[in-house]
């Protein structure tokens, strides 16, 4: 069992179900009677431990490996009428701090961003099949968005198109905004029960 510095672990949440942690080899270890999420921070931190280090590559591994197999999110955001969810084309950087998407200024989603920056999206290989309770990983991350500036734009776009390419004359509209959403925390869920949370340090 790992154990880390009390300023790598911000905070536990119990509740009922089958209990884990992060075992010797970097990997959720069950127990029983409840089970616990586990919050680590990406940090430049003397005091982590190789072992504390290399669960956090492996959850980060995991993170961009999801990444790299889909190329759809589903964006939540929210108005005072209620919670609104919809398909985004994203790009995240490489150390996981941004994620990127555009969209018209004039869709209900940039009106409730530019509202309340406060936004989630949910990433997750699912197949449509009953195996996917054992297979498929789910992240959700959370942060705020806002539209980029046109300084830092065309060097953003430039990385984005790499990946959506087929998007490049819908961005290259007028009314086309490219948004970066700052992320706060990651959850990570694999094997429909077995929840890493991770915050990101800025």
């Amino acid at each position: 069992m790992l154990k880390y510095p009390l300023n790598q672990v911000s905070s536990t949440r119990t509740m009922e179900g089958p209990n884990y942690m992060i075992g010797s080899k970097g990997r959720p270890k069950k127990s029983r009677d409840t089970w616990q999420i586990l919050t680590l921070q990406f940090k430049m931190n003397p005091t982590h431990s190789e072992e504390s280090d290399l669960a956090e590559r492996r959850v980060k591994d995991e993170i961009r490996r999801l990444f790299d197999s889909q190329s759809l999110g589903v964006l939540a955001t929210h108005s005072e009428a209620g919670p609104y969810t919809s398909l985004v084309a994203f790009a995240a950087d490489e150390d996981l701090k941004n994620i990127y998407f555009v969209t018209s200024r004039f869709t209900r989603k940039y009106a409730n961003i530019e509202a309340d920056h406060k936004v989630a999206i949910l990433m997750d290989n699912r197949s449509d099949d009953r195996g996917d309770f054992r297979t498929a990983t789910a992240v959700t991350a959370v942060g705020e968005a806002s539209e980029i500036s046109d300084q830092e734009k065309e060097k953003v776009l430039k990385r984005y198109l790499i990946r959506h390419g087929h998007l490049r004359d819908f961005v290259a509209s007028p009314t086309c905004a490219l948004l970066r959403m700052r992320v706060r925390t990651y959850f990570c869920v694999t094997r429909f029960q077995e929840v890493v949370e991770l915050h990101i340090t800025k």
